[in-house]
């Protein structure tokens, strides 16, 4: 296939597959960077393997690797609508290994197979989502913060975990006057004492959780889905902390959340 964008690198040979892969001394791996953290772990990964294999071959064998796109990236590189351009579906079969960074899923967009769906019932209100972040956003000004980060899983469930962000964004705007920064989705706004600017982020909760174990040091304030949250977080210090367990009745979860009534200052 000839490749319009992704360049099959010269030095490099493909690997081949009859009973069992064929691999030359140069062989072309694809690679698709991703979206979100996939700008941090990527090349970061490309020299840890490198690096494995100058350890394992020393100057005899490399990898070459071929960068093809996919998500994101590919919109800037092929224009709308090519999130996943022919080429990049194609490349995988031509070169038989590749890698694929973390791909963004697309917000708020509904169910796409309603006739062969398997329906359960989630109650988000409109009222619930506005007041848990209206308190995220108040307290923020309130107590000089620098950032509010609404984290859902609204990639996976789009019409009430996408809701409740959407829900947000648009009380942000309304009731605190923020201003999407390059288009969105971030958005900013003035702390009403002092001026500061607050930030709004976004997040997808087990992206968000990634980025919290990396940058330990980044404080921030974060509303959250609860059961969604927790489950990531246990997931997470599980991963991080060998043979960590449940504390208490609630989990991890309990540490990192509070319920606020409207009544409370």
């Amino acid at each position: 296939m000839q490749y319009d964008h992704g360049v099959v690198p010269a030095d490099g040979e493909r690997i081949s597959r009859d009973a069992s892969l064929n691999v030359p001394d140069r062989p072309i791996v694809p690679y698709i960077e991703g979206d979100g953290i996939g700008v941090d772990v990527t090349p970061v990964m490309l020299e840890v393997v490198n690096a494995a294999v100058r350890k394992a071959c020393g100057d005899r064998r490399r990898i070459a690797w071929m960068e093809i796109y996919a998500g994101d990236k590919a919109l800037e590189v092929y224009g709308p609508g090519a999130y996943c351009p022919d080429e990049t579906l194609h490349a995988p079969k031509d070169f038989v290994v590749s890698i694929k960074g973390p791909l963004a899923t697309p917000i708020g967009g509904g169910i796409r197979f309603p006739e062969s769906s398997a329906l359960g019932i989630k109650p988000v209100s409109k009222q619930g989502s506005q007041r848990l972040v209206r308190k995220a956003l108040q307290y923020a000004v309130d107590d000089d913060r620098v950032s509010v980060t609404p984290v859902h899983e609204g990639n996976i469930m789009k019409c009430t975990e996408g809701a409740f962000r959407n829900w947000g964004c648009q009380l942000a705007k309304d009731e605190f006057g923020a201003k999407e920064l390059n288009g969105g989705p971030w958005m900013s706004f003035r702390n009403p004492r002092n001026g500061h600017e607050i930030v709004v982020k976004d997040a997808i909760a087990a992206k968000e959780l990634t980025y919290d174990l990396a940058r330990l040091r980044e404080a921030i304030r974060v509303p959250k889905r609860e059961l969604a949250a927790q489950r990531h977080v246990e997931e997470a210090m599980q991963r991080l902390i060998p043979g960590a367990k449940r504390v208490g009745t609630k989990g991890f979860g309990e540490a990192v959340s509070r319920h606020v009534d409207d009544r409370a200052p």
